[in-house]
């Protein structure tokens, strides 16, 4: 059969693993983001017409972004359920956000929503679904909604 130290230790050794607290990986959970909605009505649908590379390549974006084109005045929803802050980008012109949300989910991610059409100010929380504003082209030639997320990385926010 074999020496009971032997059986004694492979026996302890199950029972540990059975009983011992599963490790915490460090960092952000990234099942969050399967869990995230559109920011638009779900019958509506939106063309994307410039994607993470090409905001890259233009220093467009820190994350990874998406501009849909999107008539003016598209109601946005909050995609998840967080705090939101309403900034107002007054960079110059063509390379600012205009009016825009950012909103922080599970303290770990950015979701910002921009080129929003009415300024707004301050901070709320914020639930799935609830009304954020309407689509526009503040900061921005054309109409169009500008999506980025970003995940932290200690005090940044980084793609």
């Amino acid at each position: 059969m074999g020496k009971p130290g032997v059986w004694i230790l492979i026996i302890s050794i199950l029972l540990l693993g059975w009983v011992a607290e599963p490790a915490q990986a460090d960092g952000p959970d990234y099942d969050v983001l399967a869990h995230l909605a559109l920011p638009w009505a779900c019958d509506s649908d939106h063309r994307v017409t410039w994607e993470p590379a090409d905001h890259w390549e233009y220093g467009k974006a820190s994350g990874v972004a998406f501009d849909s084109s999107m008539r003016t005045g598209t109601p946005l929803y909050a995609p998840a359920d967080g705090m939101a802050y309403f900034l107002h980008d007054q960079r110059p012109f063509e390379t600012n956000y205009g009016y825009y949300v950012e909103l922080v989910v599970e303290d770990d991610w950015l979701i910002r929503l921009a080129h929003l059409r009415d300024e707004q100010s301050g901070e709320r929380m914020v639930e799935a679904g609830e009304l954020l504003g309407y689509s526009g082209s503040s900061g921005a030639l054309s109409e169009h909604l500008h999506l980025e997320i970003l995940v932290r990385d200690g005090s940044r926010w980084v793609r």
